[in-house]
């Protein structure tokens, strides 16, 4: 039994070893890297003559093309930047470290000449970085990377779903940094309006910040996470309540004044725009001057950014105490920072200045401007979902107040109702309120009851699957008998779509609206002559099962070849086809099926073609599934690993 034991103790300390040996040799690799320390070196010096071509490197080389692409992008000059570091990356290098810095410049070239980035290559730069330990540790990296994403719900999601799979998945990242990048999926909730769930995970942050060490660490997470959780109450109008977790986070101390502004800034801003909402505008402007006083501690990259929100913030005082011409001159000061402000610090403080402008222009009675600029940031709300609707639509009613255009202010009434049922559906105050009781005042409690309610739906669910599993028995059992299903996948087969084809010819009925799928598994051939046949079955069961299982009632999946599937989609909700892709990717994913052969992964993947129509007979169904064939080859000729939605270029 003792040496049972001793062979346990010797198997595990050898495995420890060899982790401590694993992380410290990549690190190793990483510290070694010409590339790591030439951008580590810039970022001290910002000398350009850190990119000059080191003789090791030959003309043409990827490294060479790399560096090249670098100081044009730290000239700004970032479609050339982009030319370069894509030739770098053309060259194949099996430099893993460069290939890593490729994608992440790249995607920020992207970002910055398309507004946003390229969700693939931040998920290969996430997917990869947790093999070097001082990556996986750090924040501000993967941060510039996600903050490329955000301009859509859809990417949101997409960050979201990367950054909590990393969180969950990493080995080598930091309790610490660990609360910092689960505050980011905060955030990213809170953008996409997911109110409760970003207000519960900041209060899990701030209490399991509790156990870190470091209490300088410690306090500077907790003041992240009062930050916030006062930006979710000033969303609500609760500004009072705003003004106090501001102040909370603001009184929690850090020694070193650095981090003390880097951890305050928003805070600061925040309680100040507060105390605006409140119509105290003699303490708003007071503690714009307390913002002012830590500038000079900010990082340079949010120095701009910073100084925005404040003239803007006291743009907006002069403008509600009638003096416009300082108004005017604030207003221009954030003008010309946002033009010189050539980083991404702070999101949408374009936006606000517009906002800041709208409201002068109605002052001083420049209504058609004023019109004019509201509609151009209500298409961009629109366009990139960025959830200003409440303000633009009160000032769109302040203006045809004014101009006594009383049907268009009922138009923008009527709208400003609408979002507000919206939000008040969404979340209440109440509600966040029992959030905070619970979590704070009642953990337990709270969490007996929560678990208590889990196993009454755990149980109900249980009836609810059996009942449906025996309901799908009889209903294969007779479509079986009809020779309807395919032997392999239990899914539909072709002929069942030439049934529906017939059905619709018969019916004569009126248009309804379908979205069409057309699928196929990358490299499959190459699957089943390394893999053999069985398992090349065992992927297309699988496959078809991550199929039937991301689709609502009413749609359905075809084989419709070997390795090909087609998807009908009837339900409302499967509409939108980018969400029904994304259920199959993030299921597929979760599947990792691996597929060392594969040109495009080391897992199996799928190219995606979909389109959507009114469809009356079968003619109409039978030019969807061509056009979403077309999409498909698109994808495939794209690079396979992808969804492509149909264009018709008729």
């Amino acid at each position: 039994m003792k040496k049972r034991y001793s062979l346990y103790f010797t198997i595990i300390l050898t495995f420890i070893i060899l982790l401590i040996f694993y992380k410290k040799s990549n690190n190793k690799e990483l510290e070694s890297s010409i590339i790591y320390n030439k951008i580590l070196n810039y970022s001290i010096t910002k000398n350009l003559e850190d990119f000059s071509i080191d003789k090791n490197f030959q003309e043409n080389s990827a490294e060479d093309y790399f560096f090249r692409g670098l100081k044009s992008y730290y000239n700004h000059d970032f479609l050339h930047a982009k030319e370069f570091l894509k030739h770098a990356e053309l060259k194949n290098s099996k430099d893993f470290i460069l290939n890593l810095y490729v994608n992440f410049f790249i995607n920020n070239c992207i970002y910055k000449l398309n507004g946003n980035g390229d969700p693939q290559r931040v998920r290969f730069i996430i997917e990869n970085i947790d093999k070097y330990p001082i990556l996986a540790n750090d924040v501000n990296f993967i941060w510039e990377n996600f903050s490329t994403i955000l301009s859509t719900k859809e990417s949101r999601d997409t960050a979201i779903y990367l950054l909590e799979k990393y969180i969950k998945n990493s080995i080598n990242i930091l309790p610490a940094n660990r609360l910092k990048l689960k505050g980011y999926v905060a955030i990213f909730k809170m953008m996409n309006k997911n109110y409760a769930e970003s207000i519960y995970l900041f209060y899990e942050i701030i209490s399991e910040a509790e156990s870190i060490k470091d209490i300088n660490l410690k306090n500077s997470i907790r003041i992240k996470a009062y930050e916030y959780i006062g930006n979710m109450h000033f969303i609500l109008h609760d500004y009072e309540t705003a003004i106090e977790k501001y102040n909370l986070a603001i009184d929690i101390p850090i020694e070193n004044q650095y981090e003390n502004a880097s951890s305050k800034y928003g805070a600061y801003t925040n309680r100040t725009a507060s105390y605006i909402q409140l119509k105290k505008y003699s303490t708003a402007r007071e503690y714009s001057k307390k913002t002012l006083e830590i500038i000079p501690f900010l990082p340079d990259k949010i120095v701009d950014g910073v100084k925005i929100f404040v003239y803007n913030n006291l743009a907006r005082i002069e403008i509600y105490q009638d003096h416009l011409k300082k108004a005017k001159q604030y207003l221009e000061q954030c003008e010309e920072l946002l033009y010189q402000n050539k980083n991404n610090g702070i999101l949408n403080n374009d936006i606000f200045v517009e906002l800041s402008y709208c409201e002068l222009y109605i002052a001083e009675k420049n209504y058609l401007q004023a019109e004019k600029l509201l509609e151009n940031i209500l298409t961009e709300n629109n366009t990139n979902q960025l959830g200003f609707e409440n303000e633009i639509y009160s000032l769109q009613m302040e203006l045809y107040g004014k101009t006594k255009e009383f049907d268009k202010y009922s138009i923008a009434h009527e709208k400003l109702i609408h979002v507000n049922r919206e939000f008040d559906f969404q979340i209440k105050k109440d509600y966040l309120k029992f959030i905070e009781k619970s979590f704070i005042a009642d953990q337990l409690k709270e969490q007996e009851k929560i678990s208590s309610l889990k196993i009454r739906i755990l149980i109900y669910s249980i009836l609810i699957i059996i009942t449906f599993i025996l309901f799908q028995i009889t209903r294969i059992s007779r479509l079986k008998k009809n020779n309807f299903i395919d032997q392999l996948t239990n899914s539909y087969n072709r002929k069942y779509l030439n049934k529906i084809l017939e059905n619709l010819d018969k019916k004569n009925s009126k248009s309804i609206e379908l979205g069409v799928l057309m699928l196929d598994i990358d490299y499959f051939k190459k699957y089943n002559d390394n893999y053999g046949h069985i398992q090349g079955d065992y992927v297309i069961k699988s496959v078809a099962n991550i199929l039937n299982s991301s689709i609502e009632r009413g749609d359905c999946v075809i084989r419709y070849g070997g390795e090909e599937f087609l998807i009908i989609l009837k339900n409302k909700n499967s509409l939108n086809l980018k969400n029904t892709y994304m259920k199959i990717f993030k299921k597929l994913e979760e599947k990792n099926i691996t597929h060392e052969f594969s040109l495009v992964s080391n897992h199996i993947t799928l190219s995606v073609g979909g389109t959507k129509n009114t469809v009356k007979n079968s003619n109409d169904l039978s030019k969807l599934i061509n056009d979403a064939d077309s999409a498909l080859y698109q994808s495939k000729n794209e690079g396979r690993n992808r969804f492509s939605l149909f264009k018709n270029h008729s």
